[in-house]
């Protein structure tokens, strides 16, 4: 485990940020004004899921939305896109990724961003996930890379998927 004095100062920020009880969304796209509710990417709608209807997700576990900001299938080669990565909240507030390895080498050189957004209409939670029904508009951003993830306690299984 890293020390806190030893966290960049993007993952010292992101703790702090934590600590005020605002919630986090992760995302490649660098120009959000306002997050509109919508579904999930690859879902259908289904009865009874958490993450199957139209709202804007995002979470109190700063970390965890660290991968969905980094992790940009189009800045993959065409010849390794396909695959599929999945994510955990532990009871400790920490994150588990299982992502493939054949990934590896492109995620630890790219960034995303980390929106910051204010608790006020979120208000389903389950796990490390909460949902707002209406739209949210971002209070900042901030540049994350792969290593964030890890120095705010994350850890990746890096897989052989084929």
């Amino acid at each position: 485990m890293i020390k806190n004095k030893e966290l960049s100062l993007t993952s010292r920020k992101l703790k702090e940020l934590e600590q005020q009880s605002l919630l986090f969304h992760g995302s490649n796209n660098f120009n959000i004004k306002e997050f509109e509710p919508r579904l999930p990417e690859g879902t259908e709608p289904e009865q009874g899921l958490f993450n199957y209807d139209k709202a804007v997700f995002a979470s109190d576990n700063a970390g965890s939305t660290v991968l969905f900001a980094v992790i940009d299938r189009s800045k993959f080669p065409k010849e390794i896109r396909e695959g599929t990565w999945s994510i955990d909240w532990l009871e400790n507030n920490k994150s588990f990724a299982k992502i493939p390895s054949k990934w590896k080498s492109y995620l630890e050189k790219m960034k995303g961003y980390v929106y910051i957004l204010s608790p006020e209409t979120f208000t389903e939670k389950l796990y490390g996930q909460l949902k707002s029904k209406t739209s949210v508009k971002p209070i900042k951003k901030l540049i994350v890379k792969l290593s964030n993830f890890l120095e705010l306690g994350g850890n990746i299984e890096w897989t052989n998927e084929k």
